[in-house]
């Protein structure tokens, strides 16, 4: 559970940097403590894979990583900041490191992705150091204070499936490698019915077979009179 009086002091600490990449951080050091009890109840309401995490040493809050949609439903998309007291120590680089090996050894996603400003390069680095590269780019409207509009799409893939998928299929914007996921799908709702159809038999001879098992089914009475 995230403390909000640590996001807070983390956020007051990080005023400067934190909004020139992220919009919503623009004006962060005028945030009262009801604005991050809301973004921390907000966060902490999310379930499954899209998640929110805290990074934490003692009694600081060192940083915050989310868990996004990606481009599909194959892969998860990291969005990551650390506080302005304990950055260029590679707190961020290590906290991605973990996140992406959560991603695919407990989740066993095929891809994370990272969204990147050309003009962050703080970020860059830190996708560099834990093996991205950029397969795409792309613009938006701008977000922060120097926000360019101009991101980048950095992606790297699960070992597990290097064989399945390559960076080259998301230069191409290649989706072939999604058709063997669709199959693996479609066969395992194909089972889901079958299984569906099957408990709808078996609820159906239900009451039979319990009437014939209950012990109040015979006419004779099977209580004693004190």
């Amino acid at each position: 559970m995230y403390d909000v009086l640590k996001h807070k002091r983390m956020c007051d600490a990080s005023k400067a940097d934190l909004g020139k990449f992220l919009g919503f951080a623009e004006d962060i050091g005028k945030w009262e403590m009801k604005h991050h009890l809301k973004w921390i109840a907000r966060h902490v309401k999310l379930q499954g894979y899209y998640q929110a995490f805290g990074a934490f040493y003692k009694d600081q809050m060192l940083g915050l990583i989310t868990f996004s949609p990606a481009k599909d439903f194959l892969g998860i998309q990291i969005c990551y900041y650390t506080s302005s007291l304990y950055s260029s120590r590679g707190i961020c680089t290590m906290l991605t490191e973990l996140m992406v090996s959560r991603a695919f050894i407990m989740e066993n996603f095929r891809y994370v992705e990272l969204h990147i400003d050309i003009e962050n390069i703080g970020s860059q680095r830190v996708a560099e150091k834990n093996e991205f590269q950029v397969v795409a780019d792309y613009e938006c409207s701008k977000s922060g204070r120097l926000g360019s509009g101009k991101m980048q799409v950095w992606v790297k893939i699960n070992p597990k499936y290097s064989a399945e998928l390559s960076l080259e299929d998301f230069r191409n914007n290649d989706d072939s490698y999604l058709a063997p996921a669709y199959q693996s799908l479609s066969s395992a709702f194909y089972a889901l019915k079958e299984l569906q159809n099957l408990a709808s038999i078996v609820q159906s001879l239900n009451p039979l077979e319990a009437s014939l098992n209950s012990p109040y089914s015979s006419s004779e009475s099977t209580f004693t009179k004190g």
